[in-house]
């Protein structure tokens, strides 16, 4: 661990300014931060030049940051495990899933979305607030 500061503080979360080097535990350059306020619990890293890729990283894997950068509890190695690749659960990820992802939800006493699998249903009677 070269040149790595000590860690001073507990870290909240907050904003970070993009663009800003982001380290792994050794040092080396993992990638820049994608965007500046952080998402829930978590910091979204950009990695690469030419093919990007983001990284969620959790806040409580950020060891310190200094001049140089956001340094991480993690090596490159660890990076590359496909769980750093989409953000954890709860948080901003819920809430940006297309609804075709999301679980079914159905109201007791309540029927079913006859809409919901794309399917119109039957012939609507003339007057569709009537029971006949």
């Amino acid at each position: 661990m070269e040149n790595i500061p000590p860690r001073n503080e507990p870290l909240v979360a907050h904003s970070y300014v993009a663009g800003t080097p982001v380290l792994d535990a050794h040092g080396e350059k993992v990638g820049m931060v994608a965007e500046p306020e952080t998402r829930g619990n978590y910091l979204v890293v950009q990695k690469g030049w030419l093919f990007t890729s983001k990284l969620y990283i959790p806040l409580s894997e950020i060891h310190a940051q200094d001049a140089n950068g956001i340094y991480l509890n993690l090596t490159k190695e660890q990076l590359k495990d496909d769980q750093w690749k989409v953000p954890p659960g709860g948080g901003a990820a819920v809430e940006a899933a297309p609804p075709s992802m999301l679980p079914p939800t159905t109201v007791p006493g309540q029927e079913p979305d006859p809409l919901a699998n794309g399917i119109l249903p039957g012939p609507l009677p003339a007057d569709p607030l009537s029971n006949s």
